[in-house]
């Protein structure tokens, strides 16, 4: 469900890009929405095929023995695999007081678990922090757990920013996204402040270097 939530308010921010950019250069919300339409199916198509091969080249299976592992309502069997000629039980644990969320490959018979499977988007090679992000506060709230305290300093800072008159959403975007992200964000708000101290000229919503930019951002040109 939060994946569903969060594709789909991506999809609707790049909506409204789309139909914005589509705005300045005239044309038609119809055609745009049969655009952004074809663009989802190709993307769901070529994406999620990427995705799994991606995942699949950087997963990996580590050792790793716990004896004595009785199967718990926080422990799914999500299938069967075979390690160096033996069957073992993947499963799937969220929210275990014993064992660390992850998947694992479990002896039904000797009751041990032997290996554990990485999986490679969200790995050291594969980061994936607003995935990782969900998935935290996510599980925070169906397990109970969600820290409390640094929630309530999240809330606490916002206000202290809107009070300051920074805007809230930009610097929180911003506080967990890794700077290869955030940089070239930077940089273009560098760019744009120097055109419009050299052009001596306010650069507002419907201008060349807004168009520009929204098509960048949702590729909407070409789509109109």
């Amino acid at each position: 469900m939060g994946g569903i939530v969060c594709i789909a308010a991506a999809v609707g921010g790049a909506t409204s890009q789309s139909l914005k950019a589509g705005f300045l250069v005239g044309a038609t919300p119809r055609r745009a929405e049969l655009a952004m339409i074809v663009g989802a199916l190709t993307s769901v198509l070529v994406i999620g095929f990427t995705l799994v091969l991606l995942n699949r080249a950087y997963t990996t299976v580590q050792p790793l023995v716990l004896e004595n592992v009785e199967i718990t309502a926080e422990m799914k069997v999500v299938d069967e695999v075979t390690q160096n000629g033996k069957r073992y039980k993947l499963i799937n644990v969220i929210g275990s007081h014993q064992i660390p969320d992850g998947r694992y490959f479990y002896d039904p018979a000797a009751k041990r678990i032997d290996y554990q499977r990485r999986e490679g988007i969200g790995s050291e090679r594969l980061p994936a922090p607003q995935a990782l992000l969900m998935s935290t506060v996510i599980n925070g709230i169906l397990r109970q757990s969600l820290p409390w305290g640094l929630v309530l300093l999240g809330v606490f800072i916002v206000v202290t920013l809107e009070l300051c008159g920074v805007r809230s959403l930009a610097f929180a975007v911003g506080s967990y996204l890794p700077v290869s992200t955030t940089a070239p964000i930077f940089v273009g708000g560098v760019v744009s402040w120097l055109l419009q101290v050299i052009t001596k000229r306010q650069e507002g919503e419907v201008s060349s270097g807004a168009l520009f930019a929204a098509g960048l951002i949702a590729a909407a040109p070409s789509e109109a």
